[in-house]
């Protein structure tokens, strides 16, 4: 196993040039359990969707991904609709005491199939519901996955995992 460990560095600092709210150009959609704003920003990572690249958002608590086109403004937010929807809903909240049921997307990534960038979205592994891929293709579609035996593989080494696996991050570092 190759370690990796993170380096700060003091050169890179986050600095807020605008706040707006991110809401979705057709105003939500009732049939698809859909809000009219991006709920979450657990994770984001770049994608060229379409040959143009979009700004992909994954939200923990519902079963849609946020696209942000950056070259208008305000920039368009556009959804991707995934297939996880259970009772007919793709929020999930306390107050709809579905919460046990969500995906859960905490990150997303980047990563090279078969030398083509798809976005990889990846569940907490908290419960079994969040052990869960989503896969994004260049062309927008999205397919979950899934992907038990990893988690398990993820929760077996407890030096990563501690008493709990709860992912919060991922990183693609040269195909790895």
């Amino acid at each position: 196993m190759t370690r990796r460990w993170a380096v700060e560095d003091a050169a890179l600092r986050p600095r807020v040039v605008s706040r707006r709210p991110l809401l979705f150009g057709d105003g939500g959609d009732v049939q698809l359990d859909r809000t009219p704003h991006v709920r979450a920003a657990s994770g984001l990572a770049w994608l060229s969707i379409s040959g143009a690249p979009r700004l992909v958002v994954a939200q923990d608590d519902t079963s849609h991904l946020a696209v942000i086109d950056p070259s208008v403004d305000p920039p368009a937010v556009t959804a991707i609709t995934l297939e996880h929807v259970i009772d007919g809903r793709r929020v999930f909240e306390s107050r709809l005491d579905n919460k046990q049921h969500k995906l859960d997307l905490e990150a997303c990534t980047t990563v090279r199939l078969e030398g083509v960038e798809h976005l990889l979205g990846v569940g907490s592994g908290s419960l079994p519901a969040r052990e869960r891929f989503v896969l994004v293709s260049p062309g927008g579609s999205a397919r979950v996955h899934a992907a038990p035996g990893v988690y398990a593989a993820l929760r077996d080494v407890t030096a990563f995992s501690g008493s709990e696996l709860n992912l919060e991050g991922v990183v693609a570092l040269g195909g790895e």
